[in-house]
């Protein structure tokens, strides 16, 4: 079903860059046709370069396209169009946690641990894909300021991390806090066969982990991705 009014064509259009689909209905499911947690926070930016406001959860509680164009907001700011560098409004939930990581900067509770073992392990190539992972998705190479008091989020042109030789597989000695003010907030070493990955809830949860995950393995294996929103 094509859209009909102007918020329907900016939320399909925006969603058609997001997921790399050209064919969107008004009445899709934005999660069902290949949306994840990821891909929300990415619609919830360019929807904001298109001068609208929609909130993740806003996106997560959308039956479909349609519903969704139905609770955007006009964005009166001046952040018109994004440039890397550029700073932009953190969401709600990003809000929430940095501010409650700011109170706590000791802490890591907000930090995603993951760790998975592979037969052969390839340094080089591993590391390769990690930072291919992360100039593919722009939420791992944004960190967070704060400008006049609001929280701001700046996406980098480019982020990279270095894999790190691990003394043992205690992943507590990668699971340290992060400074949320550098980019990559992500962490990846290894211990004779085993990779530790380790990333902060503010750019990613359980679900974007997974898909994260699913790339790596992709790129690993020295296979392509289908192109995506930068």
């Amino acid at each position: 079903v094509a859209p009909v009014t102007e918020n329907e064509k900016t939320v399909t259009e925006c969603v058609s860059a997001v997921l790399g689909n050209e064919k969107v209905s008004v009445l899709d499911n934005f999660f069902d046709i290949g949306g994840d947690s990821l891909k929300a926070i990415e619609l919830s930016a360019k929807l904001e370069t298109n001068g609208y406001e929609i909130t993740v959860k806003e996106i997560f509680d959308s039956k479909n396209i349609r519903e969704l164009a139905e609770k955007l907001t006009e964005n009166n700011s001046e952040y018109v169009k994004v440039e890397y560098g550029s700073i932009l409004p953190a969401t709600q939930a990003q809000m929430r946690i940095y501010t409650s990581q700011n109170m706590k900067p000791d802490s890591a509770h907000y930090n995603i641990p993951y760790a998975f073992k592979v037969k052969e392990l390839d340094i080089s190539e591993l590391e390769n894909s990690i930072n291919k992972l992360i100039q593919r998705h722009e939420s791992l190479r944004t960190h967070f300021n704060t400008v006049n008091a609001q929280v701001m989020q700046v996406i980098e042109e480019s982020a990279s991390v270095i894999v790190e030789k691990l003394e043992s597989d205690d992943i507590s000695l990668l699971n340290t806090p992060f400074d949320l003010q550098k980019a990559p907030l992500l962490r990846v070493g290894y211990y004779e066969n085993t990779v530790f990955i380790v990333t902060h809830h503010i750019v990613s949860d359980g679900e974007t982990m997974n898909v994260l995950l699913r790339e790596l393995n992709e790129l690993y294996m020295g296979r392509s991705l289908p192109e995506t929103v930068q």
